[in-house]
């Protein structure tokens, strides 16, 4: 467990995913990749849309600048060398190329996240990554 990868969206779920790989018992100093996938709208760029998708995206990265300090503190004091990555696209492929990327010997997601309407119709992010890393 030495390398490990963990998604977060900043929901609870997420949160409490962060929470439970805090509390894991390592020997060692565990090198942590935090991952934030931003999900850029799909929309025609004519320049009355793309003024608005990049009022989104930059919106969301303050958020995820936010959902990153969370994260650190869950951390704080424990051996772990934490570091951020952003990614756009489609969270569960992102998921699963970064942790082949790092070589990580574990990846921690939360169960739901905030598309669990989506994850009724088309299967969720977690489900994808169990599958596929």
């Amino acid at each position: 467990m030495k390398r490990s990868s963990l998604a977060t969206d900043g929901s609870k779920h997420a949160q409490e995913a962060a929470q439970f790989l805090a509390r894991l018992p390592h020997d060692g100093k565990i090198e942590l990749t935090v991952l934030t996938v931003i999900r850029v709208p799909n929309v025609s760029r004519s320049y009355s849309t793309s003024d608005w998708v990049l009022k989104i995206v930059e919106r969301e990265k303050v958020r995820v600048a936010e959902t990153y300090r969370n994260i650190e503190q869950v951390f704080g004091g424990a051996n772990v060398a934490p570091w951020h990555v952003v990614r756009e696209g489609d969270r569960g492929v992102s998921i699963v190329q970064l942790a082949k990327e790092q070589a990580a010997e574990l990846i921690v997601v939360g169960a739901r996240g905030h598309s669990e309407v989506s994850g009724l119709l088309l299967g969720t992010t977690s489900d994808f990554v169990a599958t596929h890393a």
